[in-house]
């Protein structure tokens, strides 16, 4: 009898002890648990804030091609214009040819006969005239 009284004791106690560390760790669960609720919380606006102020994927895809467009456009542009080097050569060549134009118009200018030269011939051709008029 005094053992099952002391065993009763002794659980009760147990007990006792098992009660407060339960409600001692059921408060320090509870501000704990509502120090993480804060703590997420904050982290959730953060993120969402975050989240709101970045660019969509479809956006960033939207700009993506258009700026493969532009670049495209640009590319074209390039390629179709000629460079200096291209320039400077296609200057030298109507150069060489205006040279060579000039060249032959002063060669050709130089050949030809007046037109009082070309009467003369003429009539002398014709026996209108001799060759000592």
């Amino acid at each position: 009898e005094r053992q099952r009284a002391e065993i009763q004791q002794w659980r009760a106690g147990v007990e006792a002890g098992l009660s407060r560390i339960v409600a001692e760790c059921s408060s320090d669960v509870q501000a704990a648990s509502e120090e993480l609720k804060v703590t997420i919380q904050l982290q959730v606006r953060e993120l969402s804030a975050d989240i709101a102020s970045r660019a969509s994927v479809d956006e960033v895809q939207r700009l993506a091609e258009r700026l493969e467009k532009d670049n495209e456009g640009l590319k074209t542009s390039l390629e179709e214009k000629a460079t200096s080097v291209q320039l400077k050569e296609i200057v030298r060549e109507a150069w060489k040819r205006e040279e060579g134009h000039l060249a032959r118009l002063q060669r050709l200018c130089e050949s030809k006969v007046s037109s009082g030269d070309f009467a003369s011939l003429a009539a002398v051709a014709e026996g209108k005239a001799s060759l000592a008029d």
